[in-house]
């Protein structure tokens, strides 16, 4: 098994993905925001087989609801 995977993809299909890997639920999802052009991150595989995100993803800033 490989201990480096590069993957070179679109935002949203690296958020799908991050959302698959890390069991992030619908919510978790739409709070983050699309990674910027050329951007990288690192995922680490855990000793559990679990991936931790290292480098943070942007967030989506959130809506006010009028009253």
């Amino acid at each position: 098994m490989p201990s480096d995977v590069l993957v070179v993809t679109h935002g949203i299909q690296l958020r799908l993905l991050l959302m698959a890997l890390l069991d992030w639920t619908v919510d978790q999802f739409n709070a983050t925001g699309y990674p910027p052009n050329c951007g990288r991150y690192v995922l680490e595989r855990q000793w559990d087989g679990h991936y931790e995100l290292k480098t943070p993803l942007p967030v989506r800033p959130t809506k006010e609801v009028a009253a």
